[in-house]
């Protein structure tokens, strides 16, 4: 079993070294009320001398993922969709409540603090990143749960 874990590890790893992108401090926020729509936020780092671009995400836990924008202009706060992530050479983008972040759309089943999910990112290289996200509480984040 052990063996097992260290290769799968490595597998992960690996993977992560040649995209040259990096996923830390991720989290799927718990949904509320039993809505079928919640959001997942992570910092991307590009460890790399290129731009690299995300150019999809996808889950088995919904039926649509996508990279979303809010913006507030005049007072009006706006949500779009984002066809597309660039994360500059040795630069890192965040994903947070009040700007970018990854829309999960038609939740598949409900999603309680403690779940994780996988997602799967694209990249422009041609590669892909699978990620194991853990479900949790907007409160539960902000104390470092």
């Amino acid at each position: 079993m052990n063996k097992l874990l260290i290769g799968i590890l490595f597998l992960f790893f690996s993977e992560l070294a040649i995209a040259g992108v990096k996923i830390n401090d991720c989290w799927v926020k718990v949904p509320i009320g039993g809505s079928n729509t919640t959001a997942a936020f992570m910092t991307f780092s590009n460890t790399s001398d290129e731009a690299i671009s995300l150019l999809s995400v996808s889950t088995g836990a919904a039926h649509m993922t996508h990279f979303h924008q809010m913006k507030e202009e005049n007072g009006v706060i706006t949500m779009s969709s984002v066809e597309k992530l660039t994360i500059g050479a040795h630069e890192k983008v965040e994903l947070n409540a009040s700007g970018l972040h990854v829309m999960l759309m038609g939740l598949k089943e409900p999603l309680y603090s403690g779940d994780w999910i996988e997602m799967k990112f694209e990249l422009s290289d041609g590669s892909h990143i699978i990620r194991e996200m853990e479900v949790k509480s907007a409160q539960a984040q902000r104390m470092g749960m």
